[in-house]
């Protein structure tokens, strides 16, 4: 079933209306997410700038949680611009709504992808002071031996959770997000499946 089949009228679920859906809800979400872009670009140019630069672990994590971060923020801060046009929750959104299916899943696997990447690394981080202060490792074992195991599994997690989300139709326009994101349309769905369009 197509979005653009489905008919809100009858049902009042379709009509949201709350601080997500609000005109204000979507710039307080646009400059949150721009604060925190910045926040990150300015982390990895410090980062960049000092004097270890990328030679650290430390750093190298913390570069990767901005990422993930940066990822996270950008698709934020496109709000409901790149939600579909034809969504069911229509007539609740006050911000602007242009886009298509194609569009809400960039914007979706954007944002579960960076956050669950960003998340990943402070997981590691974690571990790597776990290895530091308690095991007392030195720093080569753990660029050696610990740090490329890491790596690859906050990749692993962040491509998980993003990519099946976009594979198995999981990215729809959410009511309590300005964003499109992981989620059942209508959200109601899991309770009631003969319901879901997606």
């Amino acid at each position: 079933m197509n979005i653009s089949d489905t008919s809100t009228d009858e049902d009042d679920r379709y009509h949201i209306t709350n601080l997500y859906t609000s005109i204000e809800g979507t710039i307080l979400c646009s400059t949150l997410s721009s604060f925190s872009f910045l926040a990150s670009i300015a982390i990895i140019i410090i980062i960049q700038r000092s004097h270890d630069g990328l030679g650290s672990v430390y750093h190298r994590f913390l570069c990767c949680m901005s990422i993930g971060n940066l990822a996270a923020a950008i698709s934020m801060s496109f709000n409901t611009l790149l939600m579909p046009s034809d969504m069911p929750y229509y007539t609740g959104f006050e911000g602007l709504h242009i886009g298509n299916q194609t569009t809400c899943n960039i914007q979706g696997f954007m944002f579960t992808f960076g956050v669950a990447f960003e998340v990943s690394y402070f997981v590691m981080l974690l571990v790597y002071y776990c290895c530091v202060i308690t095991l007392r490792m030195r720093n080569d074992t753990i660029r050696r031996y610990i740090e490329p195991v890491l790596h690859v599994i906050a990749l692993s997690v962040g491509l998980a959770h993003s990519v099946p989300s976009v594979l198995w139709d999981l990215i729809n326009p959410l009511v309590d997000k300005n964003w499109c994101s992981r989620s059942v349309l209508p959200f109601w769905c899991v309770d009631e499946p003969d319901t879901c369009i997606r």
